[in-house]
């Protein structure tokens, strides 16, 4: 099975037999999965979810056997102020029933005892579904960091719960390859790989972050580093919504296939290099 995921982010909301239908098209082994768009295009498609709809749940699980496909992370969770970590149970059972083998959860809480004991009470509740999980750091948001990040791992304290490794947010937040490198595999629950410029967009981080990222190659970022910090057993997700030219028209292979065809050049010059 290929290394290479397409996340979810990058569909912009595509609703998800599409979207699975498109990774076996692009060529991937793995997908990401989330109960509802976590961005909303309605010029591109209608919105859907995955709640009170197992039927759809059920097609998913068929259309991913079928595609030979594995859904490797599942989206779509926040802690955020003032709201308890259990609301999002019925929301895990759909991912763990879909077939989401981690979870990935992002925090707004700026208080940071408080985030680390709503992470601590979410990796419980990923793990008793039988899912391991992860924090993303983003900056400007309550967990902003890679040292953060690790700080939340070291207070949740599980073999299961990791960071997520995105090359967006690890080079804006000022880290580089060698400290990814100097981490535990074990500490490392998800890769998520795009390019972007170093300078942030005049939209804003968020907006770039959620709507327009660039194929490898195509910005600034030392991806190769990166990359060979990241050990060979994790999947490289492709985490990489470029709204703007969805809006322009095409297809989503057109869009996205050179995005796998760069990430497979690099995974290539990076296995080059290692020998």
């Amino acid at each position: 099975m290929s290394r290479i995921g397409l996340d979810f982010l990058s569909v912009l909301g595509m609703p998800p037999l599409d979207y699975v239908a498109l990774a076996g098209q692009l060529g991937v082994g793995h997908i990401g999965m989330a109960p509802f768009p976590i961005v909303s295009v309605p010029e591109l498609y209608e919105g859907w979810t995955l709640r009170d709809n197992p039927g759809l749940v059920r097609e998913i699980k068929t259309a991913v056997a079928d595609h030979g496909l594995s859904i490797a992370v599942g989206e779509g969770f926040f802690i955020k102020p003032g709201a308890d970590v259990n609301a999002v149970a019925a929301d895990m059972d759909i991912l763990a029933d879909v077939g989401a083998k981690r979870l990935t959860v992002c925090s707004f809480e700026g208080d940071l005892p408080t985030a680390f004991d709503q992470l601590a009470r979410f990796a419980e509740l990923a793990a008793v579904r039988g899912m391991g999980s992860q924090v993303e750091f983003v900056p400007n948001l309550g967990i902003g960091d890679l040292p953060t990040a690790l700080a939340a791992v070291k207070h949740v304290g599980r073999d299961d719960f990791g960071v997520v490794i995105d090359a967006m947010h690890i080079y804006r937040s000022g880290a580089t390859a060698a400290d990814v490198a100097a981490l535990s595999p074990q500490a490392i629950g998800h890769f998520q790989l795009c390019d972007v410029p170093y300078a942030i967009a005049a939209q804003g981080y968020g907006y770039e972050a959620s709507f327009e990222r660039l194929a490898p190659g195509d910005g600034e970022l030392p991806l190769a580093e990166l990359l060979a910090a990241i050990p060979t057993d994790k999947v490289v997700g492709l985490e990489i919504p470029m709204k703007a030219r969805a809006l322009a028209g095409g297809s989503a292979v057109e869009r996205l296939a050179p995005s796998v065809a760069a990430t497979r050049a690099l995974l290539a010059e990076v296995a080059a290099t290692a020998v």
